[in-house]
């Protein structure tokens, strides 16, 4: 629309206005729900008890929820006051009806036969706003088109929440120990624990292995903290690191324990072998991941 005007939406009384689908029926920049006293001063009733018999001045739009419907109430633009039985053609005229309610349960799917629709809840993490050139005539952006014509930018917002995506990821995937980081978005990959400290021989061996996964190009943390290993192991649990490294009493036998933090599968793997190892499990969930995100 390119004027400011009043409408009135025609809608179940157990559904709601979608603001989007009136916007693009109307071809609008912006739609504000009318003020109360805007409402008022329309239909010379209170909030509520609105309706489309005998409304006059305003453009009437009907969603095709109520359409065939027969002998219905509505509001009679009369406070504390609706009016039973009305009728299109008799008493309302609608020359078209259109999709302008919130799709919810139970509805039909409108691209399927026979589908139901089904609702659940999501997280926003990324949003695209259409602004046509409202801002571009604003600021003057301008470009010539195929006949020299000056024509003004379509121009949209468009935006991603990068630490809403890390939240949402945590939001669903985790478990009573922590977090379960997906490996894409996970801080580090891998966390090599040392459980022993005090043995040189344990820390030399987590300290080569650290070193040898980091010129492999795999992000890896060293917890070399003092403290005790129960501990250690219950914060590598909660901060959710895809794979854990564990160095203790299996390096006398040349041998690491890797835990893989989402099933708790774990595996004794040679010392020697342990980077290689690592590297190709991790290219493997990375494509997997990958293949699942293109289908």
């Amino acid at each position: 629309a390119d004027k400011d005007e009043t409408i009135a939406v025609l809608v179940r009384g157990d559904r709601e206005v979608n603001r989007v689908k009136v916007q693009n029926t109307l071809g609008a920049l912006d739609l504000e729900i009318a003020s109360d006293e805007t409402v008022t001063s329309v239909t010379g009733a209170a909030p509520g008890f609105a309706g489309p018999v005998g409304l006059e001045g305003v453009r009437i739009f009907a969603d095709r929820s109520i359409e065939g419907m027969t002998n219905f109430l509505c509001g009679a633009n009369q406070t504390d006051h609706h009016l039973l039985d009305v009728n299109f053609g008799r008493d309302v005229n609608v020359a078209e009806f259109f999709d302008l309610a919130t799709a919810g349960d139970g509805d039909r799917c409108t691209r399927c036969d026979g589908g139901v629709l089904k609702s659940l809840r999501g997280i926003e993490v990324g949003h695209v706003f259409k602004l046509g050139t409202k801002y571009s005539q604003a600021m003057d952006a301008t470009f010539s088109d195929r006949d020299g014509s000056r024509q003004a930018y379509w121009m949209g917002c468009y935006g991603i929440g990068v630490s809403r995506i890390a939240a949402a990821s945590v939001e669903q995937n985790h478990d009573e120990k922590g977090i379960v980081w997906p490996i894409p978005l996970a801080p580090f990959e891998v966390v090599v624990v040392p459980m022993k400290m005090d043995d040189p021989s344990v820390v030399q061996a987590a300290e080569k292995l650290y070193v040898e996964l980091q010129q492999a190009g795999i992000e890896v943390l060293l917890d070399d903290r003092e403290g005790r290993p129960g501990g250690k192991l219950k914060d590598s649990e909660l901060m959710g690191f895809p794979y854990r490294v564990i160095c203790g009493r299996s390096l006398a036998d040349g041998q690491v324990e890797i835990e893989r933090r989402g099933d708790g599968q774990k595996d004794m793997v040679d010392l020697s072998e342990a980077t290689g190892w690592l590297a190709e499990r991790l290219k493997m969930a990375c494509d997997g991941e990958s293949a699942l995100a293109e289908s």
